[in-house]
């Protein structure tokens, strides 16, 4: 039974915003409503979240505060990603695509832009600063890829430098080798569609557009992903070490950094950046 408000607040420092069934889902639906509430009154009382409402939306989610940012990650510098009114409903689609991500067994780590640094991000992508960056084992092989969420219709200039500065970092070989573009509308998702198919062949290979949220339904041929597992595999956070930026387990048992050490021994870690 995952019933820890430390796992909790785990889940909702990592996505930063979380609505109730988010946290549900991503505890595989093995806990319910009434012990979620007390774990939120308490983590409220104590300062570690906050609940953001929707102004003109009957909604709200959870997000943490730079308190639960140093108990989880060690340290309270990590930026908390803006979460504005405007924003939240962009934010909670955003930590919809991540959990749908972590059921592929073959995900191996996962990454928002607030947790890496300019200097990682030129190494991704061209200018551009993606919603999640998702690091895929294919074979013998590691690769990452790039999801963007989209909840309006941007003008044609926004979605052609969108789609500009990928085919871009395609072409220079940077760690970036595919995008998703998850389309929260029809209409959105028929513009994207239509744009990458003026597009060469070469880049509309790399380029998954698609109207599912969950992501249960990518592309096996070009992404190497098999069908979701109903494990969930949310159990990765980003740490600094000296050879780059790392992922380390959160279930191996201690949290936050202890004195005079520089990485949160929490377990094996993978480097993405060498």
């Amino acid at each position: 039974m995952i019933s820890s408000k430390i796992y909790i607040l785990q889940l909702i420092a990592r996505l930063n915003v979380m609505t109730v069934s988010q946290i549900q889902r991503a505890c595989c639906n093995r806990v319910s409503r009434s012990p979620l509430y007390r774990s939120f009154k308490c983590l409220m009382e104590d300062g570690y979240i906050t609940r953001v409402a929707h102004p003109k939306r009957a909604f709200f989610a959870f997000q943490a505060t730079e308190k639960a940012h140093a108990l989880v990650y060690g340290s309270g510098d990590r930026r908390i990603r803006n979460s504005r009114d405007r924003d939240l409903v962009h934010s909670v689609a955003c930590s919809d695509a991540a959990i749908g991500l972590s059921f592929y067994p073959n995900i191996k780590a996962l990454a928002f832009d607030d947790e890496l640094t300019p200097e990682e991000i030129e190494k991704f992508s061209l200018n551009r600063r993606p919603d999640i960056i998702a690091q895929i084992v294919q074979g013998a092989k590691v690769r990452e890829f790039s999801i963007e969420v989209e909840n309006s219709l941007q003008n044609s200039a926004y979605v052609e430098g969108l789609l500009d500065t990928y085919q871009m970092s395609f072409e220079k070989g940077l760690k970036c080798t595919a995008l998703v573009i998850v389309a929260r509308r029809e209409d959105i998702y028929r513009t994207y569609l239509e744009s990458v198919s003026k597009r060469p062949k070469s880049f509309d290979l790399r380029v998954l557009v698609t109207r599912d949220l969950l992501l249960q339904s990518l592309n096996p041929t070009i992404y190497g992903i098999p069908n979701p597992t109903t494990r969930f595999r949310w159990d990765l956070v980003r740490t600094e070490s000296e050879s780059g930026t790392s992922y380390v387990s959160l279930e191996s048992g201690t949290y936050g950094k202890p004195e005079g050490q520089k990485e949160t021994p929490i377990g094996s870690h993978t480097e993405i950046y060498s």
